[in-house]
């Protein structure tokens, strides 16, 4: 497929003021996304901001084990600092029961070669004071080997919060999920051009995208029987098209340096 105009790139870390919340949390775009079931693959925590309420941290962020959340990165959205809470168990920003967790953050790391500008390698790391407790939503998800293939095609879920129709704004209090497929480097590429790098994958384009406000998401694909962690919501189109691929990080392409985080820590 060819396009004789490319879509402008946008970071999709924060909601514009706009909103109809004003939260910056996971969102989901398109009438594919329906309501995720409770304790459903591939959830999210997220950070909360100890003066804030729910869903007033910078960002949300994906879950990856007890101790440490695997977490992204993007324009606007500040660093996460041990002054924020992580928030997991979380099912509908509305409700507090005793399944969620507030978590204390002991240390964030962010990947040296992090540009704000191009989005690369746009993955950073916390680690918890204490560990999270597993129960029926809080489970980790499988980090991918480095030299894991995930094909074109291959249909992941993609989950979140907030935003689900970009233009008037309107989100949901409740987890959303959809389903999206896997989309090829050079296909990805007749979109964005060499925007595209290698710690980049994309996905979608066939009528459910994440918008704005829905850095950080994961995107997660069974292979071999297990759900693994393959992306990391990034940017996309300036308007959210759920007919054009969304971008998110090659998490395979970063695996390596999560697993040097963890041996040195």
């Amino acid at each position: 497929m060819s396009r004789t105009t490319r879509p402008q790139k946008t970071a999709w870390g924060s909601v514009p003021n706009e909103s109809k919340s004003g939260r910056d949390t996971l969102a989901q775009l398109g009438l594919a996304a329906l309501d995720a079931p409770v304790g459903s693959v591939g959830g999210d925590c997220s950070p909360l901001a100890k003066a804030g309420g729910l869903g007033s941290a910078p960002s949300s962020r994906v879950g990856w084990g007890r101790q440490w959340p695997v977490v992204f990165l993007t324009p606007p959205v500040s660093v996460p600092s041990t002054s924020d809470v992580v928030v997991a168990g979380v099912y509908n920003l509305n409700i507090i029961d005793e399944f969620v967790q507030f978590l204390q953050i002991e240390k964030v790391f962010t990947h040296p070669s992090y540009s704000n500008e191009a989005a690369s390698y746009d993955i950073a790391v916390i680690k918890l004071a204490t560990p999270a407790q597993f129960t029926e939503r809080v489970s980790p998800v499988y980090l991918p080997f480095a030299t894991d293939h995930f094909h074109p095609k291959t249909p992941c879920v993609v989950t979140g919060w907030g935003q689900t129709r970009f233009s008037p704004p309107e989100d949901s209090s409740k987890l959303q999920q959809g389903v999206l497929p896997l989309v090829s480097t050079n296909n990805c590429k007749t979109y964005y051009g060499d925007q595209i790098t290698e710690t980049m994958i994309c996905a979608g384009g066939s009528g459910v995208s994440p918008c704005l406000g829905d850095s950080g998401g994961p995107l997660v694909c069974q292979k071999n029987g297990a759900w693994k962690l393959v992306g990391i919501v990034s940017w996309g189109s300036n308007t959210c098209s759920p007919s054009i691929p969304a971008v998110f990080s090659r998490v395979t392409a970063l695996v390596n340096w999560v697993k040097d985080i963890l041996k040195a820590s």
